[in-house]
């Protein structure tokens, strides 16, 4: 029995969806794990330097998306376009999803930086520690936890502000960096998408 795998993934540099297609032998009733072997033109057609897949470790038929690593689906039965299809469309789903927290995170950064423009500090700001005139000040923002260490003055909440705010910057920057990947992505895959289901309509 032979097990197909199709790996896809997105090229930001193109902008372009890369597959290759696997086949290796399958016993159901194997329990052995081992690494199958992808070759170098492989993984230079996918984008990627490194690649590895355990032969028996995901069911088949279930795809499995990543964001910044080839997705893949596996399958003894199913023919490689429907796996294609398939492995799509759960891209697609994954990536919308995505940029929906991207978008409620950068959100979040416009909102603070309204907040330590008018130089009030965000609620989630905690002092952790004191040790005389040294304090310890904890942020949790997006899902991220910042310390920050200064020295009290009489410009505590000023100077408290322009480090967040020089660490809001960055998170944006990364941010929409994210984004404007993720678009691309969704472009490339909502095109193939369309281009698969027409190939499936003119069967």
């Amino acid at each position: 029995m032979m097990r197909t795998i199709l790996f896809v993934n997105f090229l930001q540099e193109t902008r372009q969806l890369r597959s290759i297609v696997k086949q290796i032998p399958y016993a159901p009733e194997d329990s052995e794990m081992y690494f199958i072997d992808i070759s170098t033109a492989d993984k230079e057609k996918l984008g990627v330097d490194a690649l590895s897949y355990l032969n028996n470790h995901y069911e088949d038929d279930t795809p499995c998306v990543w964001l910044m690593q080839p997705s893949h689906i596996a399958s003894i039965h199913m023919p490689v376009k429907y796996m294609r299809l398939q492995l799509l469309l759960a891209m697609l789903r994954q990536f919308q999803n995505r940029y929906h927290l991207l978008d409620k995170a950068t959100t979040a950064c416009d909102s603070i930086g309204q907040i330590l423009q008018r130089n009030i500090l965000p609620q989630e700001i905690q002092l952790i520690a004191r040790n005389r005139d040294v304090f310890t000040v904890r942020w949790n923002f997006c899902k991220e936890e910042h310390i920050f260490l200064f020295r009290g003055s009489q410009n505590v909440t000023h100077n408290l502000c322009r480090m967040i705010q020089q660490v809001r910057h960055e998170k944006k920057r990364t941010l929409q960096q994210q984004k404007i990947w993720i678009q691309n992505c969704l472009s490339a895959v909502t095109s193939a998408i369309e281009q698969a289901e027409y190939d499936k309509l003119r069967e």
